[in-house]
Parts: structure tokens; C-alpha cells; sequence
């Protein structure tokens, strides 16, 4: 069995958020309005995760992580 590390894991995360996530939210836009509020917490949340990542602090790591883990399509 395969352990995910957070190391791996927020990376990747990241990655989904900014590559399919909210590109895809950001269509709904126009069908949903209210959906660019939800944009726009998770474009603060991705942002936060990058800068938490950059920062090397584990706590703010896990927390970035907790906050951006349980978007879905």
C-alpha cells in the first residue's frame, strides 16, 4: 500500500485546483452567478495553499490542504 505524502499531496492538489477546478467553476459563471463567489474563496484558498508550500510551514501546509481537499466537479 501506497502512503500520499502531504508533500505530494498539496502539489497535486494545487495543480487540480488551478488547472480544472476553477476553470471549470468559472464556466458556470454565466448560467450561475452566485457560483463566482465560490470562485473566488477557492482562488484565496489555492493562493494561500501555493504561499504555505513555498513557506515550508507544516502546519500552515495541513491547514492549506484541509481547505482545498474536498473540492469536487
Amino acid at each position: 500500500m501506497m502512503v500520499e505524502t502531504l508533500a505530494d499531496a498539496l502539489p497535486a492538489r494545487i495543480k487540480w485546483m488551478n488547472e480544472i477546478c476553477i476553470p471549470t467553476y468559472k464556466e458556470i459563471i454565466p448560467i450561475a452567478p452566485m457560483t463566482a463567489i465560490t470562485v473566488n474563496v477557492m482562488q484565496a484558498e489555492t493562493q494561500e495553499a501555493v504561499e504555505a508550500l513555498a513557506s515550508g510551514d507544516v502546519v500552515r501546509m495541513v491547514r492549506a490542504y484541509a481547505a482545498i481537499k474536498d473540492y469536487e466537479l
